[in-house]
Formats: C-alpha cells, structure tokens, sequence
C-alpha cells in the first residue's frame, strides 16, 4: 500500500487552463504565464526554487502529479537521492526515455522545475569536491552531521573535476519537494543534444536564481522537520 502523501504537489499550482500534459510535442496547456502564477503561489506558499529536473515523459507526469516518490538505487550512499541541476542545460541531458522502445527509438522528456519549503534551506550544503573524490563521503558526513546517505539534506558539487554543478536531494527532502513543468521545451528532433540558450524563455530565466548553500556545517535540522 502506498504510504499517504501529506505535502502538496505540483498539481495544485499548475491554475487555470486546459490539463497539464507531457508528450515528445512538449508540455500541453503549459506557457511561461501559467508558469510565472505557478511560481507566484509557490512563494507565497514560502516554496523556494532550487533547480531543474530533466526526465522522461511518464516520470514528470507521475512527478508533478503525484509527487517524488523514494526508490531504491544500487548506489553508493553518497550518490542516493533526487538529482536537480541549477543550470537547465545539465538537466536538459536527462529529459529522454532511459531506454530506447521496441523499435529502438528514445523520445524526448521534459524540464522540470523544483521547489522546497524554504524552512528546509538550512540543510542545503555545497563542496568543492567532485563528488567522485575519494575524500567526498567524508566531506559530506561532516557537513551534514551524520552519516550518509542524505536524509533532509542536499548536497551540491561539481559532477566532475572542474565540472557543472548538480545537487543531490536526500529522499526525505527530495518528497516533500513541489514539481512543476519548466517552460523551456525539449526538442524532438535533436533528443540527447545540448539545450539551444535562445529556447529558454527570459522570464523564467528572471524567476530562476538559486539560493546561497552553507559550505560549512550549520546548525542540526530542527526535529520537527525530521
């Protein structure tokens, strides 16, 4: 039985307009309008944004409807959790089918955009370190203030040496995340390409900052946040 979820979704910022849909011609019924109100809600709901989430098409219509849900992955503890990248064009990489279908073909996904109490910022930490460094687990756990994996934390770094950064949401934090569909599309035809700069609208670039994260050890999350 799946466990009832008691934070919103996305689904109850998307306002008024036809139903919110994804598919390989983009996000149905979605504009950059329906995104700026989205947005509105989501702050004054005291939702802050923190970054992008590139996947395949059922994945955001599971996500913005029904909300992150934990899985299980066979990773190190230091690699477990919700990944989101602040800069959309290291999200864009992951908005396509993981795996080809019957006819060997990979459709193209979505840009999704992820928001988080802003009650939980305080749990949000950033290294230098690729996160591949042998040294990072130790870094992180230090951080944090407990062994890994994430829980109500996030972890952001360089994916590689010198890299992009990407944030990883522990999967207590990462299910009491708000989802809603990004503005910017994907493109059918050049699906696992880079993300053309000109195709992200300037208004949501204008709502798209990301806050400052602790790179030292802060204070213990409150425990009613636990």
């Amino acid at each position: 039985a799946l466990l009832e979820r008691n934070y919103p979704t996305g689904a109850e910022f998307l306002g008024d307009g036809g139903d919110v849909s994804f598919n390989t011609r983009g996000t149905q019924n979605w504009t950059v309008e329906r995104l700026l109100q989205a947005h509105r809600q989501l702050e004054e709901r005291g939702y802050v944004f923190v970054g992008y989430h590139g996947t395949f098409l059922e994945a955001a219509q599971s996500i913005v409807f029904g909300g992150v849900r934990a899985r299980s992955q066979d990773l190190d503890a230091i690699w477990r959790g919700f990944y989101i990248a602040g800069d959309p064009e290291l999200a864009y990489g992951y908005a396509q089918d993981q795996e080809p279908d019957a006819r060997g073909r990979i459709r193209n996904g979505a840009l999704l955009r992820v928001y988080v109490p802003r009650s939980s910022l305080p749990g949000f930490y950033r290294t230098g370190l690729t996160l591949a460094a042998p040294e990072a687990a130790g870094e992180v756990e230090r951080l944090i203030g407990h062994p890994l994996p994430l829980r109500l934390d996030a972890i952001t770094g360089p994916e590689e040496e010198g890299g992009r950064l990407e944030t990883i949401l522990g999967w207590p934090l990462a299910e009491r995340t708000v989802v809603i569909p990004s503005a910017i599309p994907t493109d059918p035809r050049n699906v696992g390409g880079d993300l053309d700069p000109s195709s992200i609208p300037d208004k949501e670039q204008a709502i798209s900052a990301l806050p400052d994260y602790a790179s030292q050890p802060g204070k213990p999350p409150r425990e009613d946040l636990k």
